[in-house]
């Protein structure tokens, strides 16, 4: 039986105040007697203890159920919030096991109680409490400040951001001339005392960046797009993938572009063109070469551990691609893309970005923002920031920090009730991708012929 919150019950007031004050178990209704029982009586009408149960907790409201044990009686009921407020009092019906109240009006990331009085006979025999938090909303007015690097004239640009905290900030893609040196640098790390350019000389672009820690972090691209790259503790490791046939008994020559390494540092995937999937076993430092369900060019890859991987990859032709799955055993397609989905496994629009808080909680962005809820896909794509550009990536931090970049100064933000269009820098950049940690953000991309960086924080 389901049951929406009541009034204030005011029919069994007196009772409902009588079940607050009472004292040392005596019966509510009638004053305290000696005689009183604090135990229910050897035959009860009912066989289990009394027990209130948070079923569902959301920003504004909370589910709150128990079951009704009674044998060929009606209970009477007693439900209390704050133990002031009431959220039900009334009888329930032997014939109803279940039941379940939903309270409403509630504050975000509040904390309340809820006790719950079990009447029979005018005594309260069972007495069940149970503690709740609501769900917090993230505020929006985050501060923006952009850095810019490269010079006018030159071709700088950012395709990667991770961090492990605010000041341990990676980035990568290509920096041209920096402070008129001449020189050109893929890696960019802000520390507690600036920025630091690094990789002088690499060729090519940096298309990806992923850390495990503030000293195991990890890049993809570069020269010929095929070189895997790894900074440990102030070390540097190259992998040249096309250039050294021996790493996987032959050539790779597609570019790799996105990159994740589980959180046991035993593995680290990147993905490329061409479907390409390639695996480093960081116990015996060996890379091989992994079945992929696709040739579509993949655009990033994300992870929850080595047995919930998911890569997105897009055709050469159009925008529409799919979203393929490693379960620890083999990779194998979990959704595709289309015009005009009509079934649960299908997304929405051309796709570009991929992100998640969990392994059955991810989003897809592109001109549309796919989530996806259990087996299904939902176009969730905001309605309320004003003109939507097209999407270029997202960043799930949590269920109430949803980031979203793109071009033109997009940055939105999910935070647990609605969206928000964040603005905050020039109007003409383009911003690739986005990337959280704590309460701080960054955006990177480019703005004409320079890279940018935009930081919001509070």
């Amino acid at each position: 039986m389901k049951i929406e919150m009541r009034g204030k019950g005011m029919k069994y007031i007196t009772l409902l105040l009588s079940a607050v004050v009472f004292t040392a178990g005596c019966g509510l209704y009638t004053a305290c007697k000696k005689d009183c029982p604090t135990q229910p009586p050897p035959v009860t009408p009912w066989h289990n203890t009394l027990q209130l149960q948070a079923t569902f907790i959301s920003i504004r409201w909370a589910q709150l159920q128990w079951h009704n044990d009674s044998i060929a009686v009606s209970h009477y009921y007693v439900l209390l919030r704050n133990n002031k407020d009431t959220v039900y009092a009334d009888s329930v019906n032997y014939r109803d096991s279940v039941v379940t109240v939903k309270d409403s009006g509630l504050q975000p990331g509040t904390p309340y109680t809820y006790t719950l009085y079990r009447v029979y006979n005018r005594q309260n025999w069972d007495t069940s409490t149970v503690a709740i938090t609501t769900l917090a909303i993230t505020n929006p007015n985050l501060i923006f400040d952009n850095t810019f690097f490269g010079e006018n004239g030159g071709s700088s640009y950012l395709r990667g951001v991770w961090a492990s905290s605010p000041t341990d900030v990676w980035m990568c893609g290509e920096i041209d001339s920096v402070q008129a040196s001449g020189k050109i640098y893929n890696v960019v790390h802000y520390d507690m005392t600036g920025f630091h350019f690094g990789y002088e000389g690499l060729g090519g672009t940096l298309e990806g960046v992923y850390g495990v820690d503030s000293g195991d972090v990890w890049f993809c691209g570069g020269n010929a797009g095929t070189y895997v790259e790894h900074y440990s503790n102030g070390q540097w490791t190259d992998y040249n993938i096309s250039g050294d046939t021996t790493i996987l008994g032959h050539s790779i020559t597609q570019i790799l572009v996105g990159i994740y390494a589980t959180p046991d540092k035993q593995w680290v995937y990147t993905v490329g063109n061409g479907g390409t999937i390639l695996r480093l076993n960081r116990a015996t430092n060996k890379w091989e070469q992994m079945q992929s369900p696709t040739k579509y060019d993949f655009r990033d890859i994300i992870g929850f551990g080595d047995n919930a991987l998911y890569a997105l990859g897009i055709g050469q032709q159009n925008g529409y691609g799919v979203v393929v799955k490693y379960d620890g055993t083999s990779w194998g397609t979990l959704a595709q893309s289309v015009p005009n989905p009509n079934d649960s496994m299908t997304m929405k629009g051309n796709i570009n970005g991929i992100s998640g808080f969990s392994p059955d909680s991810l989003y897809v962005v592109g001109d549309h923002l796919n989530k996806q809820i259990g087996e299904n896909w939902l176009d969730v794509t905001p309605k309320n920031t004003g003109t939507i550009t097209f999407m270029e990536d997202v960043y799930a931090q949590a269920w109430n920090r949803v980031f979203v970049c793109g071009d033109f100064l997009e940055i939105l933000l999910w935070n647990g009730e609605q969206w928000y269009n964040l603005g905050g820098g020039p109007s003409t950049a383009a911003f690739e991708r986005i990337f959280a940690v704590g309460n701080d953000v960054y955006a990177v991309g480019l703005i004409n012929d320079v890279a940018i960086l935009q930081h919001g924080h509070y």
